[in-house]
């Protein structure tokens, strides 16, 4: 549950939704349900630029996961969308973002609740109960990296590598740095900030460019006597989709921690 000053909701991501936990939030709630989708994914699907859409209490799982997946088709518009989204507020809103933070797709299903049930849902053992404003400020790199591993592994472009892993201090998904050569901290140093893509890094995928993009920054560093290549973990793109499609704005990433690396003197 998302508490709010304005609008308290019970809330699922969206591709975590299942006819069972559907059943349960309908018994427990009563309130108005609907999908909140970020503006991106909204006009991907060309409906409009608004977050929220209201959705009939017994529409099926399968289409409240087809509206969060770029991967899927909604064909004909299903029954049980409301002709008018309006823009998600409060913890509406925050459902969206939670849902970012835990790494799955930026959709969720939504139950209002009302301001006398807020309290009592709150204290129910069932249920993880969080303040829409924590999610709104919460900062993953405001916990800081630790320095968790270190190997040295030669590259085809550089064979004086080093692979760095740091793990972030809230429990997050581990980031990687490669340094390359011996680079001086206090002089200005060639740096790649790359966005991990498991198709393009790894299988070399002829969808994505990353690796040709990770291959010539290392071979660029090494030639340089350079820093080395940050590796921050992405934000997801499911099923090798654009960004936009996922509902993620282009510039939505965000490299805080590579910044405090930098701040640190890596």
């Amino acid at each position: 549950m998302i508490c709010d000053n304005e609008i308290s909701v019970l809330a699922v991501a969206a591709e975590l939704a299942t006819e069972e936990n559907l059943r349960w939030l309908r018994e427990i709630s009563a309130g108005p349900m609907s999908v909140v989708l970020t503006r991106h994914r909204a006009v991907a699907l060309g409906m409009s630029c608004a977050l929220s859409i209201s959705v009939s209490s017994q529409l099926p799982a399968a289409v409240i996961l087809n509206l969060a997946d770029p991967a899927a088709s909604l064909g004909a518009e299903p029954a049980g969308l409301s002709p008018e989204p309006v823009v998600a507020e409060g913890g509406v809103l925050a459902a969206a973002a939670l849902a970012k933070l835990a790494s799955c797709l930026p959709a969720a299903l939504v139950l209002r609740v009302g301001a006398a049930d807020a309290p009592l849902l709150a204290q129910c053992r069932d249920l993880a109960s969080i303040e829409a404003a924590a999610v709104f400020k919460y900062d993953a790199a405001a916990g800081g990296l630790e320095r968790v591993a270190e190997a040295r592994v030669p590259l085809a472009d550089a064979e004086n590598a080093r692979m760095i892993a740091f793990r972030p201090r809230d429990g997050g998904a581990e980031h990687l740095a490669i340094l390359i050569g011996a680079p001086d901290p206090a002089a200005p140093v060639l740096v790649r900030l790359h966005s991990e893509c498991f198709t393009g890094d790894l299988l070399a995928s002829l969808r994505s460019d990353r690796h040709d993009q990770l291959r010539g920054a290392i071979a660029a560093i090494a030639r340089a006597g350079g820093r080395g290549a940050a590796l921050p973990r992405p934000g997801r793109t499911r099923h090798w989709s654009p960004q936009q499609a996922v509902g993620l704005p282009v510039a939505g990433r965000r490299f805080r921690h590579a910044r405090r690396q930098r701040a640190a003197g890596l």
